[in-house]
Formats: structure tokens, C-alpha cells, sequence
């Protein structure tokens, strides 16, 4: 699959319009959102994201922040307020050890995502900080191999349920209310068309915008035209 190809929507926390915005990855089925306030010229101050984060927490879509992308102690006194926004702390380099795992002990509801993550003992130490329910696999693929850290779980000695937990488990957790959401509107379109149909009201209509639903959500999300 060309990943190019997949539905995203890029914009700028510090000047863009949040509910402009909210509507557009809604109508894509967008699941997740990354900040990049590095890149994007903005410091992660209350007084910039705030309104971005008031609505991923009342959509409860995870926030994800690469870690060279955020300044260690802005990420910890904005989100320690935030305690029902998921935060996951992406790319996590080996450099950053010395901040990533204080800041993760210190926040429930951060998770690491561990594509760079390239340390001795890395699984158990991750572990024994924040649990295996905390913890994303990740590749950074096509950038860099899938493999090494697969290989690197798998030698781990870790359990089936840990394992699982951690390449797909976590992940699906975090995402599971997004795509409930989905799956929800896209059912209730349904059902209000099909009970235009049924009422013989607008039936041409409602065919056409029942459609609409289907395509604008489709299984999984993902935006399908019809």
C-alpha cells in the first residue's frame, strides 16, 4: 500500500482554525493527530494549543509528538493538566532517555512509541518504568527496517500477553473510541436515510445521501467513494 496515497490533513496549531480543522479529519475518518511545533514554528504553550487540545480531548483522539519535535518541559506542564488527553511520545531516540523516562513516569496518560528507540535492556527497562500497556511498536518503515525491533520483542522474553499488548494491542486501545465514534455516525446516517426510504419521504433523495455516508466513512474509517 502507498502510504502517499492515504487521507491526511496538515495544518498549524499557531494560526490555523481547530474547528475548521476538526470538521475535515472527521469527514476523512482521521484516528490520531501529530504536532510538529518544532518544524512548525510554535512553542506547545497553553496559550497556542490549548484550543487544539480542548478538542482532541472532548473528540478523545490521541495526540502524538515526536520527541525532538517538542521541548521536554513545555510537553510535561501543558499535558500534566491534561490527564484525559492520550499522549503518545513518538520516535523516541536513545539521546532522549535521560527526559523521555521521567516524563513518562510522571504522566499516565503518555504512552512511547519505540521506532528509534535503540537501547540495551530496552523492553525490560520501558517495563519496568511504565508497564507494558504503555508501549507501541514502531519501525519508522520505509525509513527504516521493521525488523530489528521485532526481532528485539521477540527475544525479550516477554509473555504472549505483553507481546501482544505491545505490536498491536496498545495501538487498538488508543484508537478503539475514534473508530466506535466511525462507526456509530456512519450506522446512524444509515438508519435516519433508511428510515426516509421507509416513510416514502425523499426516497430518491435519501438513496443518494445514504450513499454519501457510506462512502464519506466506509469500513474501518477509511473515506471510499461509491
Amino acid at each position: 500500500m502507498d502510504w502517499l496515497k492515504q487521507p491526511r490533513s496538515v495544518c498549524n496549531a499557531s494560526f490555523d482554525d481547530p474547528a475548521s480543522f476538526a470538521n475535515d479529519v472527521k469527514e476523512r475518518g482521521v484516528r490520531s493527530v501529530r504536532m510538529f511545533p518544532v518544524l512548525h514554528q510554535y512553542p506547545f504553550q497553553e496559550w497556542v494549543v490549548g484550543p487544539w487540545l480542548d478538542w482532541l480531548s472532548a473528540e478523545r483522539v490521541p495526540l502524538w509528538i515526536p520527541a525532538e519535535q517538542v521541548e521536554p518541559s513545555m510537553l510535561h506542564d501543558v499535558m500534566k493538566e491534561r490527564r484525559d488527553l492520550s499522549l503518545v511520545l513518538s520516535e523516541v531516540h536513545y539521546r532522549h532517555v535521560s527526559w523521555a523516562l521521567p516524563l513518562l513516569r510522571s504522566l499516565p496518560n503518555a504512552s512511547i512509541e519505540i521506532s528509534r528507540f535503540y537501547i540495551a535492556d530496552l523492553i525490560p527497562r520501558l517495563i519496568d518504568a511504565v508497564g507494558d500497556q504503555r508501549i507501541l511498536y514502531g519501525s519508522r518503515f520505509p525509513d527504516s527496517p521493521m525488523a530489528p525491533h521485532l526481532y528485539n520483542l521477540h527475544r525479550s522474553d516477554l509473555s504472549e500477553a505483553s507481546l501482544t499488548s505491545i505490536c498491536s494491542g496498545n495501538l487498538d486501545r488508543l484508537l478503539a473510541f475514534v473508530l466506535h465514534r466511525v462507526e456509530v455516525e456512519r450506522l446512524d446516517c444509515n438508519d435516519r436515510h433508511r428510515a426516509r426510504r421507509e416513510s416514502g419521504v425523499g426516497a430518491g433523495g435519501a438513496d443518494r445521501k445514504g450513499a454519501v455516508c457510506v462512502a464519506r466513512y466506509g469500513p474501518g474509517g477509511t473515506r471510499r467513494r461509491l
